[in-house]
């Protein structure tokens, strides 16, 4: 279950860190500069966007996997032994 936790965690900050990182990167500095033709695909806040996509399954999916995976390794007291 270690693994599991790891891997989850692993894969949650890949995918939120590739997400913030466009918003930061790509997005905000095209609004700066009044382009904002085609960001509708890159805007985390357009639920239709893969971008939005990316963010969701991060935070749904492997955010879930990694609480269980951690609960089930305190579960039972063999922390204590």
């Amino acid at each position: 279950m270690s693994r599991l936790a790891v891997a989850s965690a692993a894969a949650f900050a890949i995918l939120c860190s590739l997400n913030y990182y466009v918003q930061w990167a790509a997005v905000r500095q095209d609004i700066l500069k009044g382009k904002t033709e085609g960001l509708e695909l890159f805007v985390q806040f357009n639920f239709d966007s893969p971008m939005s996509a990316i963010k969701m399954l991060g935070w749904t999916l492997f955010s879930i996997l990694l609480a269980l995976a951690v609960v089930s390794l305190f579960k039972g007291g063999r922390v204590d032994k």
